[in-house]
């Protein structure tokens, strides 16, 4: 039973500019497009009657919504609201922020992705670069990766990692680094410091 999910893919989903996603009991949304905006209230209605979260959270704080003539907007919307709520996906419990993580919180659209290490990575050694919450790396580490190590600029991302491994009991297979990827990687090529078998 998977309680987390994306509702909503926007245009794939033909609703150009509206994003849901279900974090349990709460839902995170953006408004990305004039034509969503203007049916905000319909839509917050009808997410409220189809999933009767607890509370729906808008994440609308992207500069994209400025080329629509419209401001950026984040906060509570319907209902109360929990900053921070632990999910399950793919077996692994992880500690999501939905009002100061990226995008709506989590990247719930990778979802499959990251289930589908499983497939590649067992007995072998994994680079996570950009790691966020540690999805890719904690996933990887489950499916029975060698070693992983999480690379983020953000040492807020990195602490957060290091507490999603800690609560999965994954952190003896795995190293967390607080640097600039593009740098780090730059530096192993030149060093030569290769030694991941997936990146």
């Amino acid at each position: 039973y998977d309680n987390n999910y994306r509702a909503v893919f926007a245009e794939s989903d033909l609703l150009p500019g509206l994003i849901v996603d279900k974090y349990g009991d709460y839902l995170s949304v953006q408004f990305l497009s004039l034509g969503m905006e203007v049916v905000k209230e319909t839509i917050i209605k009808l997410l409220s009657g189809i999933f009767n979260p607890k509370g729906i959270y808008e994440r609308s704080d992207v500069p994209v919504r400025e080329k629509e003539g419209l401001e950026q907007r984040k906060g509570v919307i319907y209902g109360e609201f929990e900053p921070r709520v632990t999910i399950i996906e793919n077996g692994l419990k992880m500690v999501v922020d939905l009002e100061n993580g990226q995008k709506t919180g989590y990247f719930l659209d990778q979802k499959e992705n990251r289930d589908n290490l499983k497939c590649y990575v067992k007995g072998k050694t994994v680079l996570d670069c950009f790691t966020h919450t540690g999805a890719f790396a904690l996933n990887a580490a489950a499916a029975c990766a060698k070693h992983v190590t999480a690379v983020d600029i953000s040492a807020d991302a990195i602490q957060k990692t290091r507490r999603n491994a800690e609560l999965n009991g994954l952190s003896g297979r795995m190293d967390f680094v607080c640097a600039d990827v593009f740098d780090l990687l730059t530096d192993m090529e030149s060093n030569r410091k290769h030694g991941y078998d997936y990146i």
